[in-house]
This record gives C-alpha cells, structure tokens and sequence, in this order.
C-alpha cells in the first residue's frame, strides 16, 4: 500500500479519523496523506464568493497547520493537501490519483447505529476505489465498500 488517505475538516470526529489513519499507516509503512478540501458556495453574488472562499481556505489551511504541529512524531510520513470543490469527489479523486490503499473519514452522526448519517461519507463509501474506513462517535466502525472490505 503506498498511501493511507485521510479527510480533515477539523472537527473532533476528523481528528479522531486522522489518529486511525496514522495507526494504520504506521502499521503498513505507508505515507499518511492528510487532505483537507474547501467547499464552493452553490450560489451566492460574485462579490461575496471571493471572500467566502477566502475564508473557506484560510479556515482549511489553518486546521492543517495545527494538525501538523500535533503530530510531531509523524512528519516525515505526512503529506498534507488542500482542494476546493465538492468534497467528496475530491477526496475520491485523490484516492484515485494517488493509489490510496485506504480511505478514512469521520463521522459524528449515523442512523439505526450503524450507517453514517453524512451525505459526503456516503458518497465516499459508494465511489470509493479503494477500501474505506469510517470512524464514528470516536470509535472505529467498520463499513464495506462496494470496491474492498475494511481492514
């Protein structure tokens, strides 16, 4: 496996995926890619959506600063990406361009106690090319994707 992709959109949930992430990672002895993705506004005046996304972007880069500085130990394997668009596809896309062995995402909530109530993570799942891994309410819950079974 060359890389281990992780969604960050630093929210607790996001912060508990990217601790799995690095655990799998390690266990692997592959790179940790860390990818943060500002969302575009569907609508909105030309004038505000500068700074919308001015704002969206600082906010991601800032999130993946701190994330960097608490996680000393793993600098060395961590890359950290940020994208503008939609995120989930962005996220599938990079998994794809990158050959992600595994993708792992957070998610706070789910329905029926099993499946994740996030549009962006269902999304993920189904178009995933690769295993994926969702970590729900700070523990680690297993999912099958239509392209491999969780580890």
């Amino acid at each position: 496996m060359r890389c281990v992709l992780v969604g960050f959109n630093g929210s607790d949930c996001a912060l508990a995926a990217v601790l799995r992430a690095r655990d799998i990672a390690l266990e692997r002895a592959a790179r940790l890619h860390i990818l943060s993705v500002a969302t575009v506004p569907a609508f909105g005046f030309d004038a505000c959506m500068d700074d919308v996304m001015e704002q969206q972007i600082a906010h991601c880069e800032a999130a993946l600063q701190s994330l960097k500085a608490r996680l000393p130990e793993t600098r060395d394997m961590i890359r950290l990406s940020l994208r503008i668009g939609d995120p989930w596809r962005e996220v599938v896309d990079y998994a794809a361009e990158y050959g992600a062995g595994e993708i792992v995402v957070g998610c706070r909530r789910q329905w029926f106690q099993r499946w994740p109530a996030s549009r962006v993570v269902r999304r993920i799942v189904a178009h995933a090319p690769c295993a994926v891994t969702v970590v729900m309410n700070q523990r680690y819950a297993p999912l099958t994707s239509p392209r491999g079974a969780i580890a």
